[in-house]
C-alpha cells in the first residue's frame, strides 16, 4: 500500500484528504496526534523502515536511526529527469517543491528546521557514499543500538 502513496499519486491524495479534512472537521491537532499513534505503532513492532512525515522527530532518539540523505542538485536533477521523464527545469521544480513542502511540515509541526544534522544519527551524502557503504554503515549503527 505504502508503495502506491508515490510523488505521483501524492498530490491526488493530499487534495482528497484536504477535501476530507474541510468535509468532516478534521482538524491540523487530529492529524498530528494520528500520525504520532501509527508512527508509535510501527515502531512498537520493530524491524521498520518509516520515510518521512516526521519519524525523525516523534520517535525517541534511543528507539532510533534517524538519518538524513543529501546530494547535490544536479545529482537530484538528473536523477529526478531520469526516474520521471521530466525535462531538467520540470526535474528543478519538482525538487524546490517538494524540498519546500517536507521543510515547512517540520516547521510547522515539529517546530524543527528539517536539515540541522543535530536531528540524526547521521548524515550521507549519496554523491560520495554508494549503497553498499551505506548498507553496511547501517548494519554497524542497528548492531551498536541494541
Amino acid at each position: 500500500m505504502v508503495a502506491t502513496l508515490d510523488e505521483n499519486t501524492r498530490s491526488d491524495i493530499e487534495d482528497w484528504l484536504t477535501g476530507f479534512q474541510e468535509t468532516y472537521n478534521l482538524s491540523e491537532d487530529r492529524y498530528l496526534t494520528d500520525l504520532k499513534r501509527i508512527t508509535m505503532a510501527i515502531a512498537a513492532h520493530g524491524n521498520a523502515v518509516i520515510l518521512g512525515r516526521g519519524a525523525s522527530f516523534l520517535l525517541p532518539t534511543e528507539k532510533r536511526i534517524a538519518l538524513l540523505f543529501v546530494s547535490p542538485l544536479e545529482l537530484r536533477i538528473r536523477n529526478v529527469m531520469n526516474d520521471r521523464g521530466l525535462s531538467e527545469k520540470q526535474a528543478q521544480a519538482h525538487i524546490v517543491k517538494v524540498a519546500t513542502e517536507h521543510r515547512n511540515f517540520a516547521k510547522e509541526y515539529f517546530k524543527a528546521a528539517l536539515l540541522d544534522s543535530e536531528h540524526y544519527h547521521l548524515v550521507i551524502n549519496t554523491a560520495l557514499v554508494g549503497a553498499g557503504t551505506i548498507a553496511g554503515m547501517l548494519k554497524v549503527l542497528i548492531a551498536n543500538q541494541s
